[in-house]
């Protein structure tokens, strides 16, 4: 068939190669008329065709200068359009941009008031008619909050690249802030203004709270200098004369009250100076104040004040006087507070009137210039302690330190203390130890002078050598071991029952048995503590009974090392766990401790799952709240232990004098103390809890009669009630001490129900949060990671919280909440609809506004129920725990600050894309996700970023766009790493997963198997490590970071050029060192002057050998350091770190002796960490005179250390010894030992039990029983 010919399309072909404007051409040509077409034929229709396209095209050709005037006024007109579109909307935008300008200082002015309010109402005793408005102003105060960091985060900075989007949220954020300026008119207009507190009976003064905290700490500093010298006391700030001399006039009428001193004065200097009027002014005072004393006591006997009447009426020259004075003040105590001491003249004239009478007088001095304080006392021994009164004002007091420590609370800070500051720390098998322990240091001039000391208002510091001890219930432990070794051969396990209500101290019975020595004695193959869930899994009890099987039985720890074992407990079902379990059980002498099992419902699914048939002496401990479940489960009275009353008097003063760190010395109170203290815990009901909580406040209060008669008056009187059930005294008891709590320390330990019952909080998760939601915020002399650390101190000193897996230094990295005061905690932050707990007992009705949203483990995780319970639009963090899924993360979460996916499992790498749009998100924690191998790019555009946690996934490499995060301080990667084998041993563990690959990827799933696999095997062909993360070259510009651990260096230098533009580093984790990189680093390293924590690890039989010795000098203010790999010798510059702290060492195969009297001069030293391999030799020595400052040793996992041998006054101050996982070391493993009379803890892990265990651990507490006092032996 013929084509058709196509004239349009010839047309076009010909316009278009005559230059034709194609976009006006089918408006410009008329068409081929179709008749002619069809009546055209053959070779006469085409040549007409073309004849007539010709003609239109030339047409065109010939109108070009009307087509092109046709389309310049087109062009002009969409212009004119597009002009005056534009025109409006810079009008437009300049007006949205005066409102926000306008509105920005009125809001950010409002919230400040609020907040005020807020405090002013958490201070009073507040009646229920405000609590519905001090509610609705919280909420309001929140969502101003959220708008103004909308506004920080979406317009402070703006991007051409992003202007059209930011125009966008610029309109958005000025309805919001029109919306809540509507909403503070609505609130006058209803009489519910917050700047009006008139109702609320409130002093003038705004911080009332901070004042009188200050007024407590000088009141502290003034009786707790405990020694018969006149002392004198200079105050100096630049909070002006009103603030100071308010706090000093406070704390000079509570002294008053006390009656310590028998004489009083407060007077204020004139100008100039008049020595009569001075004297006759003083003892005018101490007849007003005597007077008033004896009136106030209904004295009736005459008064001795004849000397002062003498004075008084005196008419002879002023020498007379001065001598009356004189010999008047000699044989009285007195404290006399001078005010605006302007020159030291008129000081040296002064104190000629006050000679040093032995009595314990004070002379308080307040000034407006730093040298008259200090030349007030002796300049050298001159210590200032700074007061806080808010965050912005302070004030130092001036106070005199001998030469000599004396005698006294806290009274005077010894150099040793000084320069080596209470640390936290755990022990793990991590990389980064020191980043979940150890709290960062602040470096100042004063914390290096010997002879000034600034020692922080910090009542709540822990006490170095504080910890947990269990004191009472000794019978009640007699009874408990006894059924323990009771075994009666023939007979199924044996369940004992513990009962009694929360707070009678059943937990805290069976732990003190739990770690003992006695109870390995019984040999128990197998051992867990448990605690059941809430609401009740059994799939999940069942899970964490097979976790806890093989992390507290002796020499199983380290099984489940490597994270992709086949039967990963995580994925585990109900089924899988009862038979892991009836495999792990069968045929051993176990010990199971259930705590907290509260129905015969649960105790019978649990039984169900254990083995029955067992012979062997096995026992399971049981505590719970009813009698009835205790009844059911022992079956035999003879078995139940009932703990349901209070402790003896006796034991609950110990208790109490214990807590309130007196260590039980009665001969440190006085009468009046002594008998106020029985008072408190008569209050208490005894209960071990109750009194634990008590003195733990009251250690961190000033330890005198009037703090303690205040304290007591505080509790509630219906704590006197005898009739009450121990749980009511324990939840008044608490209730009263959260009352008790500052409002900052509310909300920061409201925010703890975030966290389950019986959870493990880890340390720095908690503070890190807690600088993220802006519950710890900076002051001018404090950083907000510093004022979390105390914030936490201050918690735990209180009994707020509890230390929880201890080690052998008694510090901690873990902290938990006890199961009443989470019960406490939840009812608060329920009350103010702080966080919302999606759980079984969750209903269908939706919370309004709710600010922390936590998925717990035993939720139904269906996405419908999500949406319809809760409102995230206003969500501020999000928590998972358990399993993860896609749903919980919303577009409408755009005011996440806190992401926390710690050990949530199901994550994959394309559920991380989304999280990349959450613009306020500041913490994001991955850690212990297991299924994450990449971060997307997308991770750049999360600008206000501080805490980056990837630790536990197999994250290798970081994206290019992590350069953008600008305010990113910590980073944290690298799966943990267990010793220093070459990369290249990835083989045979690559070999092994292929030949199982099957079985393999049906445990762990066909994504996750291949995934592993190729990076496994990218890995190895790479030499590159998986234990720590490659970086990009914009690395560099993370000028705020902090901490960085573990990068890999093997694969270029430009990392180490970046290096050193990171001039905050603080902490920092280094691996894949060589011999081609090292000159390099250490150069990057020297440059660090800042530099606290550091971390060398080299992997294979070269190691670190030769690599460190250019790192000279090294950081001159460096407290940590960890080389692990090969070594040989320990480098020059080791001998000039006069501040290291803390030393770890892992498979460096140093001379030992050598090695031993390197680190046993250095000076501050204090923790020493010796690891697999550390020396080659299998004897180490402590020779005499070293190691002086030491207080923790730890040996770990060093398969070849035989002994161990203490020379005579070697480590004198050493107080904790942990072994763990050293089989070799057994009898006669620890020569000397019992000369160490400083031990107070010796803890022994990882054993397995057989006649060379048990013959080691005989003879090693016969060494420790010539201690006095005895240490205690511990088994973890």
């Amino acid at each position: 068939m013929e084509r058709k010919q196509d004239p349009v399309g010839e047309r076009r072909a010909c316009c278009g190669a005559a230059g034709a404007r194609r976009p006006f051409e089918s408006a410009a040509l008329p068409r081929w008329p179709e008749k002619g077409v069809e009546a055209g034929a053959g070779a006469g229709a085409g040549s007409r065709r073309r004849r007539w396209v010709q003609r239109q095209c030339l047409r065109c050709l010939g109108g070009g200068v009307e087509m092109e005037a046709a389309v310049a006024s087109v062009g002009k007109t969409v212009m004119n359009c597009l002009l005056s579109g534009a025109k409006a909307a810079i009008t437009e935008d300049a007006e949205v941009r005066q409102s926000i300008q306008r509105d920005l200082p009125f809001l950010t002015d409002e919230l400040a008031a609020m907040h005020n309010f807020l405090m002013i109402m958490d201070t009073e005793n507040k009646h229920k008619m405000t609590s519905t408005r001090v509610k609705e102003i919280r909420q309001f105060a929140y969502d101003v909050e959220d708008c103004l960091q909308d506004y920080k985060v979406h317009l402070a900075l703006i991007s051409w690249r992003q202007l059209p989007r930011t125009i966008l949220e610029r309109h958005r954020i000025t309805e919001e802030m029109k919306g809540l300026r509507s909403r503070i008119d609505d609130m006058r207009n209803r009489n519910l203004p917050y700047h009006q507190v008139e109702d609320i009976r409130i002093s003038s003064t705004p911080e009332r709270s901070s004042f009188a905290s200050a007024t407590e700490d000088l009141v502290h500093l003034i009786i707790s200098i405990n020694d018969k010298e006149l002392r004198a006391i200079a105050v100096w700030g630049s909070g002006g004369v009103l603030e100071k001399t308010s706090i000093i006039k406070m704390a000079y009428d509570d002294l008053k009250i006390s009656n310590i001193f028998e004489c009083y004065a407060c007077i204020s200097l004139m100008r100039p100076f008049n020595q009569k009027e001075f004297l006759l002014s003083i003892a005018s005072q101490f007849y007003e104040n005597l007077v008033e004393a004896v009136v106030e006591r209904r004295e009736k006997h005459a008064l001795d004040t004849h000397v002062l009447r003498q004075m008084a009426m005196t008419k002879e020259d002023d020498s007379h006087l001065v001598d009356l004075f004189i010999a008047y003040v000699k044989e009285k105590s007195y404290l006399i507070v001078l005010n605006d001491l302007s020159t030291f003249e008129e000081w040296d004239q002064i104190k000629t009137y006050f000679p040093n009478n032995q009595r314990g007088s004070r002379i308080l001095v307040t000034t407006n210039q730093v040298e008259v304080a200090t030349l007030c006392l002796e300049p050298k021994n001159a210590v200032p302690e700074l007061i806080q009164i808010s965050a912005d004002e302070a004030f130092f007091v001036f106070y005199k330190v001998d030469s000599s420590p004396s005698v006294g609370l806290d009274s005077t800070v010894i150099k040793s203390e000084m320069k080596q500051p209470d640390r936290i720390a755990i022990h793990s098998d991590e990389v980064v130890l020191e980043d979940d322990g150890l709290p960062e240091s602040s470096s100042s001039p004063l914390d290096r002078d010997s002879n000034v000391a600034l020692k922080k208002l910090c009542r709540s510091r822990t006490r170095k050598d504080q910890k947990d001890q269990f004191i009472g219930r000794r019978k009640e432990k007699y009874k408990l071991i006894n059924l323990l070794s009771d075994c009666n051969e023939g007979y199924h396990h044996q369940v004992i029952s513990v009962w009694g209500m929360d707070g009678t101290g059943k937990t805290t019975l069976i732990r003190s048995i739990y770690q003992s020595y006695q109870l390995e004695k019984l040999g128990f193959e197998r051992r867990a503590w448990v605690t059941v869930p809430r609401p009740f899994q059994l799939t999940e009890l069942l899970r964490s009974l097979a976790q806890r099987l093989v992390e507290d039985s002796p020499g199983r720890k380290g099984e489940s090392a490597l994270g992709f074992a086949r039967n990963d407990l995580s994925t585990m079902g109900l089924n899988e766990l009862s038979e892991k379990l009836m495999n792990d059980l069968t045929g051993k002498k176990y010990l199971i401790v259930l705590d907290d099992i509260s129905s015969l419902a649960e105790w019978d699914f649990i039984i169900s799952k254990l083995p029955r048939d067992d012979n062997n002496g096995s026992r399971i401990i049981v505590t719970t709240k009813a009698e009835g479940v205790a009844l059911y489960c022992s079956k035999e009275e003879t078995n139940i232990l009932n703990i349901n009353g209070g402790l003896t008097e006796e034991d609950a003063l110990d208790l109490f004098l214990y807590k309130v760190r007196m260590d039980g010395d009665e001969s440190k109170l006085k009468p009046d103390m002594m008998e106020e203290a029985k008072i408190i815990i008569n209050k208490c009901g005894r209960l071990p809890f109750a009194v634990a909580t008590v003195g733990g406040d009251l250690s961190a209060r000033p330890q005198n009669i009037i703090e303690w008669r205040k304290f007591s008056d505080h509790i509630s009187k219906e704590l006197v009630d005898n009739n009450q059930s121990p749980e009511v005294i324990n939840k008044n008891i608490l209730t009263s001490r959260y009352e008790g709590l500052t409002y900052h320390l509310k909300s920061c330990f409201l925010y703890l129900s975030i966290f389950p019952e019986d959870f493990d909080i880890r340390y720095r998760r908690l503070l890190r949060r807690w600088t993220a939601e802006g519950y710890s915020s900076a002051t001018r002399n404090r950083s907000n990671e510093k004022v979390a650390e105390e914030q936490f101190t201050a918690l735990l000193n209180k009994s707020m919280i509890q230390q929880s897996k201890t080690i052998a230094s008694g510090k901690t990295g873990f902290c938990q909440v006890h199961n009443l005061m989470h019960e406490v905690i939840l009812s608060k932050s329920e009350e103010e609809n702080l966080v919302l707990v999606l759980d079984d007992h969750i209903t269908s009705c939706s919370k309004d506004k709710v600010r922390h949203l936590v998925v717990s483990e035993s939720w139904s995780r269906e996405k419908k129920d999500m949406q319809n319970i809760v409102d995230v639009s206003h969500i501020r963090s999000l928590t998972v725990f358990g399993e993860w899924r896609s749903f919980f993360l919303s577009k409408k979460m755009r005011m996440l600050r806190v992401l926390d996916l710690e050990d949530a499992y199901g994550l994959q790498d394309t559920d991380l894309v989304p999280i990349g749009k959450l613009r306020h998100l500041k913490y994001l924690s991955l850690r212990g996700s297991f299924g994450i191998f990449n971060l997307p790019n997308s991770f750049g555009n999360l600008l206000n970023l501080e805490t980056l946690d990837i630790r536990g996934t197999w994250v290798t490499k970081l994206p290019a766009t992590i350069g953008r995060l600008q305010n990113l301080k910590y980073l944290h990667a690298g799966m943990p790493s267990y010793d220093e084998d070459d990369t290249r041993s990835y083989g045979q563990t690559i070999i092994s997963l292929l030949r199982d690959f099957k079985s393999f990827q049906e445990d762990m799933g066909i994504r996750f198997a291949v995934s592993l696999i190729i990076l496994l095997i990218s890995s190895w062909l790479r030499n590159l490590d998986l234990f720590s993360v490659e970086v990009p070259r914009g690395i560099g510009r993370l000028r705020a970071i902090h901490t960085l651990s573990v990068v890999n260096i093997a694969r270029g230098k430009a990392m180490l050029k970046n290096l050193k533009k990171l001039t905050q580093l603080r902490k920092l984790g280094v691996t894949s060192i060589n011999k081609s990189n090292c000159k390099e680093l250490c150069s990057a390293i020297a440059d660090h002057g800042r530099l606290q924590s550091l971390l060398l690890r080299a992997e294979g039989n070269a190691g670190l050998q030769g690599c460190l010795d250019d790192l000279s000098p090294p950081p001159e203010h460096l407290e940590s350091l960890q080389l692990y790999g090969n070594l040989m010798t320990l480098p020059e510059w080791i001998k000039q770190l006069e501040n290291v702290q803390k030393i770890s060492l892992r498979s460096t195969n140093l001379k030992a002796d050598a090695a031993m009297e390197v680190l046993g001069n250095l000076p501050m030293l204090v923790i020493l960490r010796l690891q697999d391999n550390a020396c080659e030799e299998e004897e180490l020595r402590f020779g005499p005179e070293c190691f002086t400052g030491l207080t923790t040793l730890e040996f770990v996992n060093w398969w070849s250390l035989k002994s161990v041998k203490f020379e005579g006054g070697a480590t004198p101050k050493l107080k904790a010894l942990l072994v763990d996982n050293c089989e070799q070391i057994n009898n006669g493993g620890f020569s000397g030992i019992e000369t160490v009379s400083s031990l107070k803890e010796v803890s022994l892990l990882g054993y397995n039990y057989d006649q060379t265990y048990t013959e080691f651990k005989e003879q090693l507490q016969q060494q420790l029983n010539m201690i006095k006092p005895k240490p205690d032996l511990k088994i973890l």
